[in-house]
């Protein structure tokens, strides 16, 4: 069995690479007697002890591609191993994290798991929020309010990507939210009930400060997206246009605010596209 791991190297922003990987972390669970708990560093590279007869893959594949979604999707490995795990540039795997997580995941009937984090901020420990929390199964409804599935926790078979193709490449941001609701419409998701992935945050360049205001246009892109093409059942499309109302009002307000009242009416009359036609014997 070959698996690949795809990183983005924070001293190469346009490329995604491919190769063997290892990250030392303090694995103590952060819990609320923690939360400025400092974990101490430095963090080193190796090799992972992945288990007898499995393979890690290297391989390099720049993009001049602009926006991250992008970048994972041409960063796509050309021969991608059985299972793919991604890890973003600020994080960390802990020690055990491919071997503990190919186990689980072997024994399932999963296509795809994902794992709990230990987050850091500066290099002081924080406590996630319940919204934060990861979900087990069907995560679809848990998904559409934010993004619930951390890109560095994740491991899935290939098969996720034959089946559901790869990130929107016109996204620079919430490529993640939109791809993972699109899998997780069809697919059940396999938590790791364990905090095996380093999250570091804080930093001014990171996408989530970069676009922190402008983040729900492009969440609203994605569900208009998503209930546009077909994927959702009736029950999925019901939940899908009621947070596409939410974050249609919340947008809208904020247009309004700002003096584009026009493009405030505009998002505000957005989720009639997608409202069920009511019955004449309703009214």
């Amino acid at each position: 069995m070959r698996i690949s791991v795809i990183i983005q190297p924070a001293t190469v922003p346009n490329c995604w690479r491919m190769r063997t990987i290892g990250h030392r972390a303090d694995p103590a669970p952060v819990g609320s007697d923690h939360r400025r708990r400092r974990l101490h560093g430095p963090y080193s590279t190796g090799s992972c002890a992945v288990g007898p007869g499995i393979r890690t893959a290297a391989q390099l594949n720049p993009s001049g591609k602009p926006g991250r979604g992008c970048r994972q999707k041409y960063g796509y490995p050309r021969r991608p191993g059985d299972i793919l795990c991604f890890l973003d540039s600020d994080d960390r795997f802990v020690p055990e994290k491919i071997a503990s997580q190919l186990a689980r995941l072997r024994a399932s009937p999963c296509l795809i798991s994902h794992t709990r984090e230990l987050w850091l901020r500066r290099g002081l420990s924080l406590s996630p929020k319940k919204k934060h929390q990861p979900p087990h199964g069907d995560i679809f409804g848990a998904s559409l309010a934010m993004c619930v599935v951390g890109m560095s926790t994740v491991m899935a078979r290939r098969e996720v990507f034959d089946r559901y193709g790869l990130f929107d490449e016109t996204l620079p941001c919430c490529e993640d939210y939109e791809y993972w609701l699109r899998v997780g419409s069809r697919e059940r998701f396999l938590l790791v009930d364990q905090p095996l992935t380093v999250k570091n945050g804080g930093r001014a360049d990171q996408l989530s400060v970069r676009y922190r205001t402008g983040m729900d246009r492009y969440r609203i892109h994605s569900l208009v997206k998503l209930l546009g093409g077909g994927w959702l059942t009736t029950e999925q499309s019901l939940l899908a246009v009621r947070e596409l109302e939410r974050k249609c009002a919340i947008y809208a307000r904020g247009c309004v605010k700002h003096g584009r009242h026009e493009e405030g009416q505009t998002y505000l009359r957005l989720p009639d596209r997608f409202r069920p036609p009511v019955s004449p014997d309703a009214k």
